[in-house]
């Protein structure tokens, strides 16, 4: 079984207005991309995907909205 984890320029997650916006850029790349994962290779491993997940938002909160969008905007401009 596949699934399928999609990125996107402009994703957002569904937040509330209290939700800091640096978290969005967990799911953007430059370009609308598609990774296809094999399902067997993380099934039961939910604590290591979870420490992974919580450990993305702690790098992307502390670096804030306003250094992530420079370097998203440096994407395009040094491809």
């Amino acid at each position: 079984l596949i699934t399928p984890a999609p990125f996107h320029p402009l994703w957002e997650f569904f937040a509330s207005v209290d939700d800091d916006p640096s978290i969005h850029f967990e799911k953007r790349s430059p370009y609308p991309t598609i990774s296809l994962v094999c399902s067997q290779a993380i099934e039961g491993k939910q604590d290591i995907t979870q420490h992974i997940g919580e450990r993305n938002q702690e790098t992307l909160l502390k670096m804030g909205v306003v250094e992530l969008e420079k370097r998203f905007r440096n994407l395009y401009l040094h491809p």
